[in-house]
């Protein structure tokens, strides 16, 4: 058996060891080798002195089964808590979730104050507006020359109204969820599943 066949032997004996062991051992061994090459012995005589790489591995493969494992974390224990009955210990057991709702009492106060106070009255004054173009366009429709600027009025007013409509349901809409949200009250899509 010569120096190559010989550490290729320790190191498959060495396996159960972690890989940075075991490459110190081969490393021990392979200036073991070096040492005595240089002295001027064959690498069959130093083989044959050493053992079997198998014999040569034995006592570190001892030596690590004995060592006291690894330090791992243990579970807290008990002390005197005992879990219920096919329930996990307290510590296995996830928190309770709870929903924080003060951002939605937030959004709530910030769009009564800033939405619903400034836009409501101005949503109304535009269908107020709108009504009142639009009417004031039939006036125009009579006087030849200016039909033109009546129908202009008409879809002013319409535009007008319809804006209006649009702010006031999405001022609504956004009250109504924040509402909901806060008393914990499902919305319709909600309820059905």
């Amino acid at each position: 058996m010569n120096k190559k066949e010989f550490l290729d032997r320790l190191t498959a004996a060495l396996a159960p060891l972690p890989y940075a062991r075991r490459q110190e051992i081969v490393e021990e061994f392979t200036h073991k080798f070096e040492s005595r090459l240089s002295a001027g012995e064959a690498e069959e005589e130093i083989c044959a002195s050493l053992g079997s790489p198998e014999s040569c591995a034995a006592p570190y493969l001892n030596a690590a089964q004995s060592a006291p494992p690894p330090y791992t974390q243990t579970p807290p224990q008990n002390f005197g808590y005992a879990a219920p009955q096919g329930q996990a210990p307290y510590y296995q057991q996830p928190a309770p979730q709870r929903e924080d709702k003060t951002g939605y009492v937030v959004g709530l106060i910030l769009t009564v104050l800033f939405l619903a106070v400034p836009f409501v009255p101005a949503a109304v004054g535009l269908i107020l507006a709108g009504a009142i173009l639009f009417l004031a366009a039939f006036a125009f429709f009579s006087v030849s020359g200016l039909a033109v600027f009546g129908a202009f009025m008409i879809a002013l007013a319409v535009l007008l109204i319809s804006v209006a409509v649009l702010i006031l349901y999405g001022i609504v809409a956004l009250i109504v969820y924040l509402v909901r949200k806060i008393s914990d009250k499902p919305g319709r899509k909600e309820a059905k599943a």
